[in-house]
């Protein structure tokens, strides 16, 4: 079964990146209970382009309540990695790593 390491690496490139918002423990760990999901689905061939979707947009969602410039680059992020792993999943669909 294929790893698709570089998406993986992605997801833990955004949870660094959450680290160091400076949110307290709690939040930060709810955000990166999502983010953990979303690495789940991608990491393998597996992946379902929906559920994928539905944990980006659970994350947008939850990442709002971060007021501070911070937290704005943080979602600016997370769109980024969305769009970026999207891509990746289409060229999955038609063979492509």
């Amino acid at each position: 079964m294929p790893y698709y390491e570089k998406d993986a690496d992605t997801i833990a490139a955004l949870e660094s990146e959450l680290a160091a918002v400076g949110l307290p423990i709690l939040r930060v760990r709810k955000l990166n209970a999502i983010l953990n999901a979303i690495e789940v689905q991608v990491e393998d061939e597996y992946a379902d382009r929906q559920v994928v979707d539905s944990l980006f947009e659970s994350l947008l969602i939850a990442a709002k309540s971060i007021d501070s410039p911070a937290g704005e680059r943080f979602r600016q992020r997370v769109e980024d990695c969305r769009g970026h792993i999207a891509n990746r999943l289409s060229l999955r669909a038609v063979g492509g790593r």
